[in-house]
């Protein structure tokens, strides 16, 4: 494995536990009478139910959030793979960019 594939395996580890421990793990609020879900929907809100249940319509609003985070995320680490490799091939990096293509 190349540096930059050892430093993003390390990096998405990391980010996954983050992820579960900080924003799926407060969905389990809705699986009890009372509780209650308040997390970041990922375009600059929030999502909070109280005192229902999870059904259909927060299935939906849970899943549209988590392909909103990948999106995001993956744009992320595309940007940073262009920085730390594709950029610093130096002055030839357009020449040889081409033959990624």
């Amino acid at each position: 494995m190349t540096p930059f594939e050892l430093s993003l395996e390390s990096d998405l580890q990391v980010e996954w536990q983050r992820f579960a421990n900080g924003w799926f793990f407060k969905w389990y609020g809705m699986t009890y009478e009372g509780g209650a879900t308040d997390v970041d929907d990922f375009r600059g809100g929030r999502i909070h139910y109280a005192g229902i249940k999870f059904g259909h319509q927060q299935q939906q609003v849970f899943w549209q959030a988590v392909g909103r985070y990948l999106n995001q995320k993956i744009h992320e680490v595309f940007k940073r793979w262009n920085t730390e490799c594709v950029s610093a091939w130096g002055p030839d990096a357009d020449r040889r960019r081409k033959y990624l293509i």
